[in-house]
């Protein structure tokens, strides 16, 4: 992966220092690039100065911080702008250091990949929507021309990070969207650099474009197969578009993963989707084949029980329960704007 200038210099320049700080008492040092250096990396739709980096094994950044022992802006030369305990962002003259000791957004997505002659670890570009999404109360413009051009480039991962998220989210992130999108027009000549003419429509309206990109996605309806190979996951947006994914039996707690089920189901289903996975998995074995969850079907837990059962399947023992999801995006999503937009994100 090439970054674009002057990230790929920040980057390169400054890596070792990042390095350093992501060293743990324990020995772990993982480091993780993402933000919106990476989009653009990705889909060359914009300028991007910062880069944006998790360190996923810290619990802190102290030792980073003003006079600490790796004073980040001390090895870079730069000048702290925030600070604080789990966050540091050090100015530098081309950009901006954004390193957050937190884990990221839909874990388990994340890629190995060559950026700038070594090989990294980097958030895909559903997890970085994903991030996004939990800032629209701030009335960002440069995120808002993401999810709009997400829609073009890369539906698939908008499609991924939308569906992480619950319907009410969903109004809240596009009430959000809406009601910021005469600011952020007024902003964008000024906030977005090095837009290519087949992108420039959207920032006539990149809040309202960024609203119908976000709600194009929400799924419709969602059916999970055994088939006689492995898994057939079927999905359709509420734009109409249907995708049908093939995953080989064996390991369906990955193919829930990476195919961003796991964290659908998480927000939108009562359904444990790990006992879903121990299940197909079992199918799979026996050679069952059918719908094993459909998303019309109001009783999901019935319909896997009942499946278990037809399949000559014992009953799951002490299911985990899905792990905890992040805090909910800031904004009142009950609220509606002023806009004639006949109000269909909030349905």
């Amino acid at each position: 992966m090439k970054l674009p200038e002057p990230a790929r210099t920040l980057w390169t320049r400054h890596r070792e220092a990042i390095e350093r700080i992501a060293t743990t008492p324990g020995g772990e040092s993982r480091i993780m690039l993402g933000g919106g250096t990476l989009l653009a990396a990705r889909w060359k739709h914009r300028e991007s100065t910062d880069i944006d980096v998790l360190l996923p094994d810290r619990d802190n950044l102290n030792d980073a911080l003003k006079n600490g022992p790796l004073d980040l802006a001390a090895a870079t030369g730069g000048e702290h702008k925030e600070s604080s305990r789990h966050r540091l962002k050090v100015e530098l003259e081309t950009g901006m250091l954004d390193v957050a000791a937190i884990k990221p957004q839909m874990p388990g997505l994340e890629e190995r990949v060559d950026v700038e002659g070594r090989n990294e670890t980097v958030l895909t570009s559903a997890q970085i929507l994903r991030g996004k999404f939990y800032r629209t109360d701030r009335s960002i413009t440069r995120d808002a021309f993401d999810f709009a051009v997400a829609a073009d480039k890369d539906p698939r991962a908008l499609e991924l990070a939308v569906n992480s998220l619950d319907m009410s989210e969903t109004r809240i992130i596009c009430h959000n969207l809406l009601a910021s999108n005469d600011q952020m027009v007024d902003d964008a000549s000024e906030t977005l650099k090095g837009i290519p003419p087949e992108y420039q429509h959207h920032l006539k309206r990149v809040g309202d474009a960024a609203a119908d990109a976000v709600l194009s996605q929400r799924y419709a309806q969602v059916r999970i197969r055994t088939t006689e190979t492995g898994i057939r996951i079927e999905t359709r947006t509420t734009n109409g578009s249907e995708r049908t994914e093939d995953y080989a039996a064996g390991k369906a707690v990955n193919t829930l993963t990476r195919s961003g089920i796991a964290a659908y189901l998480s927000a939108n289903s009562t359904l444990q989707w790990v006992g879903l996975a121990i299940t197909l998995d079992g199918l799979n074995r026996v050679g069952w084949s059918g719908t094993v969850f459909d998303s019309d079907n109001s009783a999901p837990e019935q319909q896997l029980d009942e499946t278990r059962k037809s399949a000559g399947l014992p009953p799951i023992e002490n299911v985990p329960e899905n792990p905890p999801r992040a805090p909910r995006p800031a904004g009142n999503g009950d609220h509606t704007t002023n806009r004639d937009r006949n109000d269909s994100y909030t349905r």
